[in-house]
């Protein structure tokens, strides 16, 4: 396969941006090539068949900092394509810093592949799944599937609606589920990840009821600096100069704020609150740990004593794996 990116070219854009960059493409054009040339590695696309992908260009189906989104279809089905494009946000700010093109695109795309470099090492059901990428050279301002330097393929999720009006039982067992993500987050093989720009509209529906996360470009594993217990947020302690347990603590709050607090009525007067209220206690503290919670969201649908219930059902295959 014929490898577009040059020394000259690195060499050219000497930033520290564009530096990484560099080593991101060359790490993951390896990767890709291993792929191809061992298995598919469960990806469905890769350069070889992803201009098959049927895109409308003009019909934008999101659009965040870094890169838009389309609507792709293949074979009858629904995908989502992400690109770095010339009118996204961090691209035209990086130029009207009288910074070079070559920089702007190279910042933008470390973030797009770094985002596809993390779903290639995290496994979990609610993250949005990657179906596939192409990476085959730093080309950012042909839109055509077949041309485009750098592309990520995912799967399509619909946007989350209506959460606080499901079902008592699919709703604690959906906040099981995310809990779940953030106890494997906390655990990673990439060390405690941050998800550092959390918003609701990250937030997608797989359906019927299985919430999952996209963009994931921001994520860290890297906790705050400190030189004492009393200089790290969230109560956590300062443990060889870094807030040990930030991350996860952040997380916990994090996703409380922006979804669990509705999916389980905390600030309602319902009598469904009497459920979960000490759930909702400690999620708006971030006491305790994610798979604490978990425990106390598995006994509460126990109790439900639901068995006909196929939510209910769900938790407890979710539970046997």
């Amino acid at each position: 396969m014929e490898r577009s990116i040059s020394a000259w070219r690195c060499r050219r854009t000497a930033k520290v941006a564009a530096l990484v960059f560099c080593a991101i493409f060359a790490l993951l054009r390896i990767q890709q090539e291993t792929l191809a040339s061992v298995d598919d590695g469960g990806l469905l696309f890769n350069c070889s068949n992803i201009a098959e992908i049927n895109i409308n260009t003009r019909n934008v189906h999101g659009k965040g900092v870094t890169k838009h989104a389309f609507l792709g279809r293949y074979h009858g089905s629904h995908v989502l394509v992400k690109m770095v494009t010339g009118t996204g946000y961090d691209v035209t700010r990086c130029l009207s810093s009288n910074r070079s093109s070559t920089e702007c695109y190279a910042w933008a795309n470390m973030k797009l592949l770094k985002e596809i470099m993390l779903h290639l090492e995290l496994r979990h059901a609610s993250l949005v799944q990657l179906l596939g990428f192409c990476v085959r050279s730093e080309e950012t301002e042909a839109l055509s599937l077949s041309e485009h330097g750098i592309i990520g393929v995912y799967e399509y999720a619909v946007p989350l609606t209506n959460v606080e009006s499901w079902s008592l039982s699919t709703r604690l067992t959906s906040a099981w589920e995310l809990l779940d993500l953030l106890s494997y987050l906390e655990q990673s093989p990439l060390g405690s990840l941050l998800v550092a720009d959390l918003k609701r509209s990250h937030l997608l529906l797989r359906p019927p009821h299985s919430i999952v996360i996209t963009d994931l470009d921001d994520v860290t594993s890297v906790e705050p600096k400190c030189s004492s217990n009393g200089s790290c947020d969230h109560n956590v302690k300062c443990r060889n100069g870094r807030c040990s347990g930030h991350n996860a603590r952040h997380n916990l709050l994090r996703f409380h704020s922006v979804l669990l607090s509705d999916m389980l009525h905390c600030n309602t007067n319902s009598s469904i609150k009497q459920n979960t209220s000490s759930v909702c206690h400690n999620l708006s503290i971030g006491h305790g740990s994610a798979s604490a919670i978990q425990s106390q969201l598995s006994t509460l649908l126990r109790g439900l004593n639901e068995n006909s219930d196929g939510e209910f059902r769900r938790l407890n295959f979710l539970l046997a794996e």
